[in-house]
């Protein structure tokens, strides 16, 4: 199933909706059929309006994200995201404001992206490889007001706290451990926030992410991403329903694994979050068989999970929808490769 065109316009044959609903309705066109999204608040919401109707009317149930032995449905996320935007709003924060996330892969890291995008914060993700002064830098140059952190990060910068100029004492939001004295814990904030959808209007060229490239250069710099921007890729180049189940092995600070939740969530899939800390090939290839994945993308060395063998659609895997995205040196291995040739052709 591929995407040929999407746009966001008003359609004038909705005499039933609102002017509001119809200005606030992303359409789409997949295979000869248009559907129809609405997003509850603005266009502007678009990241979260493809999965308010999967979640609520179509597949409340269903798995959104898989990490190690934890499954979260929709719905279940859905309140969460909720909670935590209400809990940052509470705190004093506001549409508009940056805030920096450090952590390895995981269901949290997903929670926090879109609680910020549905209250129009900014997230600015940190590369979890840094060090201390290179997370202060980039925290600072991000203008981050709040850093929201795993708790095995916590002597990284521990010594560096004072040194954020906009980030003070009550700005430390800490998740799976304990955190330094006064950093609001994760799930308390969630238990004691609403559940219910926020009621914030975020506009849809409003900033949702800066990216940051690794610096090899020089300092690292920041790549602005909108709302729009995001969705619009994610349809454009995406071929996955709701029968796909995503397997997500990059860091999610990384915009590879923004374009692959995405995928999953807008589409109404699952997305498999692989651990962060080593790229292991038998365990993806028992994972891939387990969760029977359909999707993948992986930069082209990753897809030489064995000596001698590559991942190909119906092989080794057992999947018969496997379909793998390698990175950018396709042409080179084509040449060289039949196998990978095959590999690369199923992207």
């Amino acid at each position: 199933m591929s995407w040929v065109n999407v746009c966001m316009r008003a359609r004038s044959d909705d005499s039933d909706d609102s002017s509001d609903n119809r200005r606030n309705r992303l359409t789409w066109h997949r295979s000869g059929e248009s559907v129809d999204i609405l997003c509850p608040k603005t266009a502007s919401n678009v990241q979260s309006g493809a999965w308010h109707v999967y979640r609520l009317r179509k597949l409340p149930n269903k798995s959104a994200f898989i990490f190690k032995d934890r499954r979260i449905t929709y719905s279940v996320f859905e309140e969460r995201v909720n909670r935590l935007a209400n809990g940052l709003l509470a705190k004093g924060y506001r549409p508009g404001d940056h805030v920096g996330i450090l952590a390895y892969n995981c269901i949290e890291y997903f929670e926090i992206r879109f609680a910020l995008g549905k209250v129009g914060m900014v997230a600015a993700p940190i590369n979890f490889r840094l060090v201390g002064p290179e997370i202060t830098y980039l925290v600072n140059h991000s203008d981050s007001r709040a850093l929201v952190y795993e708790a095995c990060f916590r002597e990284v910068f521990s010594r560096d706290r004072s040194d954020f100029i906009q980030v003070g004492e009550k700005d430390f939001i800490v998740f799976g451990g304990e955190g330094e004295a006064g950093d609001t814990v994760y799930e308390d904030l969630l238990a004691e926030s609403s559940r219910e959808d926020p009621d914030v209007v975020v506009e849809e060229t409003m900033t949702w992410y800066i990216g940051y490239t690794s610096g090899t250069t020089g300092r690292p710099k920041g790549a602005l991403r909108s709302h729009r921007a995001n969705i619009l890729l994610v349809l454009n180049v995406s071929n996955t329903d709701e029968e796909t189940v995503n397997l997500m092995i990059m860091p999610i600070f990384h915009s590879n694994s923004i374009w692959v939740g995405l995928n999953g969530v807008l589409n109404g899939g699952t997305t498999y979050i692989y651990p962060s800390g080593g790229f292991d090939p038998r365990k993806i290839l028992e994972i891939i068989e387990k969760e029977k994945i359909t999707f993948s993308s992986m930069v082209p060395t990753m897809s030489f999970l064995r000596p001698g063998r590559t991942l190909l659609p119906d092989q080794d895997s057992g999947c018969g929808r496997q379909r793998m995205s390698a990175g950018p040196s396709r042409r080179t291995i084509r040449d060289k490769s039949g196998h990978v040739r095959g590999l690369l052709q199923a992207a």
